[in-house]
């Protein structure tokens, strides 16, 4: 079933101060992990340079995002790769298209974080209007070696491009491998200005490169999302 896309999504919100936690499990995490304490100043006290930009209150929060090992390319203000993060229910993969600042992302690795949350009160309309800090990397998986993913590029032609005669470099300069003549394919597609969706292999190490090992489906702009997309999940890691 065809999983529906957000902009965002917030998983195990928690809002400290006037609202409180909300999720006992939550706060007992951060109470384990010295975060909160009772009085609330405490987390002013051991995060002074999160929240240095003054006292908490209804639109600073901490938030929980559990966020999967692949990206997918995404078109905001502009068409680059976004992180995806996963729903508290399991069930539904979203792009989140905004940067975390302090986290550095390794493909292959699931993460969970813990981050703080609070508006830039930006004036301008191409700039984001809320600010992402790392607080902490509660959790990070084993490296997914050899695990299959797919990658969907409806702008294929903009975001990737060959590197070599066995090399691809996605929007955001990631490269995977291909046989010379599975390249030349997508030189084909991507002349023809096709979307496509690929079929991609993580390396036995995280140093390794990501290997293609099909070309799932390739359809223009207008009728991929019926023949290709239809009945398909748009996050797949197997």
């Amino acid at each position: 079933m065809l999983q529906k896309i957000k902009c965002r999504i917030f998983l195990f919100a928690l809002s400290v101060g006037i609202v409180g936690c909300n999720n006992a499990l939550e706060q007992q995490q951060l109470l384990d992990d010295g975060f909160v304490s009772t009085p609330i100043v405490s987390v002013q006290e051991k995060n002074a340079d999160v929240l240095a930009a003054g006292p908490l209150n209804d639109s600073r929060t901490w938030e929980f995002l559990t966020v999967m090992p692949s990206k997918l390319e995404c078109e905001g203000y502009q068409i680059s790769n976004c992180l995806l993060v996963m729903d508290s229910d399991g069930d539904e993969i979203t792009y989140f298209y905004d940067l975390i600042e302090g986290f550095d992302y390794e493909w292959g690795y699931e993460y969970k974080l813990l981050v703080h949350v609070s508006d830039t009160n930006a004036a301008l309309i191409d700039a984001p209007s809320v600010r992402y800090k790392l607080i902490k990397e509660v959790t990070k998986s084993d490296f997914l070696a050899g695990k299959t993913f797919d990658y969907i590029a409806h702008h294929a032609h903009k975001g990737l491009e060959r590197k070599t005669l066995s090399e691809y470099s996605m929007i955001d300069g990631e490269l995977f491998q291909c046989e010379q003549s599975a390249c030349d394919s997508i030189d084909q597609l991507l002349e023809q200005q096709m979307s496509i969706i690929l079929t991609l292999q993580h390396g036995p190490t995280p140093d390794a490169l990501k290997t293609l090992v099909s070309v799932e489906c390739a359809d223009s702009g207008v009728s991929f999302t019926t023949n290709c997309l239809s009945g398909k999940e748009v996050y797949r890691h197997d």
